[in-house]
């Protein structure tokens, strides 16, 4: 089943065939401007398909946030998120030292900082390459056995 999101990218697609390729023949393109439209189509398309992931993968954490914000509950995508945080684990002793760490003693606040470093993390995300996705999908519970091989070194 092809999500809405999807059909809209698949649709940007085919808008920009039509808009850059046509007519041009791909494998005859030989004067400067049309090898300029070729690249320009390649270059666009490469963004479309990286905003395509990066804005799937920012609404299923803010969906999954909500969620625990409201039922208490974590998907399996918060508690991977959570899993891959860098926030180091430090004692509660060292928590009360500052008033202002307090707030950090609260899970929900934990959770809403580790959602805020990966939507941080896609912001500054560039390209579509293997590494590329492993960062976006691997943190919010997508396992690499899970991952098409071919799919992903295409």
């Amino acid at each position: 089943m092809n999500t809405d999101k999807f059909k809209l990218l698949l649709k940007r697609i085919t808008e920009l065939t039509r808009s850059l390729v046509y007519p041009i023949n791909p494998t005859e393109a030989s004067n400067t401007k049309e090898q300029d439209w070729l690249r320009g189509y390649r270059c666009l398309v490469h963004a479309e398909i990286e905003s395509y992931f990066e804005g799937v993968a920012e609404e299923l954490i803010l969906i999954a946030l909500n969620k625990w914000k409201t039922s208490g509950v974590s998907s399996r995508a918060l508690t991977a998120l959570a899993s891959f945080s860098k926030r180091k684990l430090n004692s509660i002793e060292n928590y009360w030292a500052n008033s202002a760490n307090h707030k950090y003693l609260n899970i929900t606040d934990r959770m809403q900082e580790c959602v805020n470093a990966y939507i941080g993390m896609l912001d500054s995300n560039h390209g579509i390459k293997e590494e590329n996705l492993l960062n976006i999908l691997l943190p919010i519970g997508i396992l690499f056995d899970e991952i098409d091989n071919t799919w992903l070194n295409t």
